[in-house]
């Protein structure tokens, strides 16, 4: 009996082959060896940490959040030159009014106050006695717009029973000034009116002059709150505080332009003015570019930031917190035309504006304070189809010893069949790179054989070479020149994809859902020729 041995047995454990009619003592064997397959999901396309999608239309887009912090309050001052002199204190004339005006001379803002707490502050009283007979009397003073924690006038007195000057300092700490107990429909204090009382503890019976006095307010008064109108003040915006950290795909920056980016603030104010919110967002990249818009609103004006509701607690005014959004999305493509690593809102400011027939009330503490939040859709136009979209490390594939020989000693013809399914609305070319040695960053450099799979020359010679891929699935064959099957003769092969995405005439929207990628399946395909070995009985 013959018995055959063949090289086809060798070469079973491949995933198929198909053994044709035999020639005599030859037979051709039609051998399938994979090589590939990757899948390319389109939410790899940006970092993940980042990545989100819209319910409503399974749209991506990232998504990314920052702080933003006004400084607090934390000095509300008037600055005043208050002084009343009277020059002669008669026990025969009772009581004097008098009146200091209230008016602030700060050259940076001004304060008008209808209802305010004073958080310090001085009255200071100067006795300058003239007399020279024995005397014993009293001076108050009481203050009809400044009231003292119990809510009575503020009423200092000084007792005068000695010659010469005296200098007398009261504390204005926690009390109110304030126009008239309805606060609320009040007037703005432009002055602070009093009556000097004189009371004679001697009994004399004939008048007696207590020497002059001279009323004043410390130069500087602060408040921990105020009911009023207050004039060219502001507060900084906090620096650097929304910052954003995006990462996109390797040279994803050099042929996207993002298109309906937009930056959403939604601002909590505590006060209880409108305010205005005057800043700038810069982007930068790891370039060192960057571009620096102003936030504005669709019709170029800042944002204008609702007043706190203002309430009234045991007779004083408080606020309650009102929250607010406002969306920035006219000029916020520009941004993102340098595609960003970083996003800051800075050199910004808070600008409190004074109601127009109405009063505002602001205190220590109180800020404008929320979040920032830059939203970007994958919604962009590829502007350049020079720079891979896809530039995939080096693929891997195993080639038995098995193989080896077969390939080295009897393969007569090879391709490799490719299947790719693009599930994108982007066209573009693909290039496959094999090699016996990993593939880097570029596939220029390397000067050793490599074979590259490339379809025909597009019409445009100046854009790269490669394979066409449309939207729909496409399989093709590319023979394989024999001189580039020493590729193939090595325990390992490298593949490498490069993926030249089509420029866009008009923004795409890519929707990101676990069936849009691109994927690229592969098989090396040989045509061996075997021969009888020998033959036994």
């Amino acid at each position: 009996m013959k018995r055959y041995i063949f090289l086809v047995l060798i070469v079973t454990l491949l995933l198929g082959c198909e053994i044709k009619s035999p020639n005599g003592t030859k037979w051709e064997i039609d051998l399938n060896l994979p090589l590939m397959d990757e899948v390319y999901p389109i939410i790899d396309l940006v970092d993940d940490e980042y990545v989100f999608m819209d319910e409503a239309d399974s749209t991506l887009y990232v998504e990314t959040k920052g702080e933003i912090n006004s400084r607090e309050i934390d000095e509300l001052k008037v600055e005043l030159n208050s002084e009343f002199t009277l020059n002669s204190l008669n026990s025969d004339t009772p009581s004097y009014p008098g009146s200091i005006p209230f008016l602030s001379i700060l050259p940076d803002y001004t304060i008008e106050v209808v209802a305010g707490k004073i958080l310090s502050g001085d009255l200071v009283v100067v006795m300058n006695d003239i007399v020279t007979e024995v005397h014993d009397g009293t001076v108050t003073i009481v203050f009809n717009e400044v009231y003292d924690e119990n809510g009575e006038n503020f009423s200092p007195s000084i007792d005068i029973n000695q010659f010469g000057s005296q200098e007398h300092r009261f504390e204005l700490n926690n009390h109110v000034i304030k126009s008239s107990d309805d606060i609320m429909s009040g007037n703005t204090v432009n002055e602070l009116t009093f009556t000097i009382n004189i009371q004679d503890n001697m009994g004399s019976a004939e008048s007696i002059n207590y020497g002059s006095i001279d009323i004043r307010l410390s130069d500087m008064v602060y408040f921990e709150s105020f009911l009023g109108n207050i004039t060219g003040y502001y507060l900084d915006i906090e620096e650097d505080l929304a910052n954003v950290d995006i990462e996109y795909p390797q040279n994803i920056d050099d042929v996207v332009v993002i298109e309906d980016a937009r930056v959403e603030l939604d601002l909590i104010s505590d006060i209880g003015f409108e305010t205005t919110f005057d800043g700038y967002i810069t982007s930068y990249n790891d370039d060192g570019d960057s571009i620096r818009i102003e936030i504005l609103d669709d019709n170029d004006n800042n944002f204008s930031i609702p007043s706190a509701e203002v309430l009234i607690d045991s007779g004083y005014p408080t606020t309650s917190p009102v929250t607010n959004q406002f969306v920035s999305d006219k000029q916020i493509d520009q941004l993102f035309s340098i595609m960003p690593t970083s996003l800051v809102i800075h050199s910004s400011r808070v600008y409190v504006q004074n109601p127009v027939n109405s009063y505002g009330f602001i205190a220590l503490n109180h800020s404008v304070y929320g979040d920032y939040t830059g939203i970007i859709p994958f919604n962009f136009s590829l502007n350049d189809s020079s720079v891979p979209l896809i530039t995939d490390d080096s693929s891997t594939a195993l080639i038995s010893k098995e193989n080896q020989d077969i390939i080295e000693e009897h393969c007569q013809r090879a391709e490799i069949e490719l299947a790719i399914e693009n599930k994108l609305p982007i066209g573009g070319r693909i290039q496959i790179f094999i090699h016996n040695e990993p593939l880097g960053g570029t596939v220029d450099s390397l000067n050793l054989a490599m074979l590259q799979l490339k379809g025909e020359s597009s019409e445009d010679e100046e854009e790269p070479v490669g394979y066409y891929v449309s939207s729909l699935s496409e399989n093709t064959a590319f023979n394989i020149p024999i001189e580039n099957f020493e590729v193939f003769l090595n325990d390992e092969v490298y593949i490498k994809f490069l993926m030249y995405a089509d420029v866009t005439d008009e923004p795409i929207l890519i929707s990101g859902t676990v069936n849009d990628y691109i994927r690229i399946s592969g098989a090396l395909k040989l045509t061996v020729l075997m021969q009888q070995l020998g033959e036994a009985e």
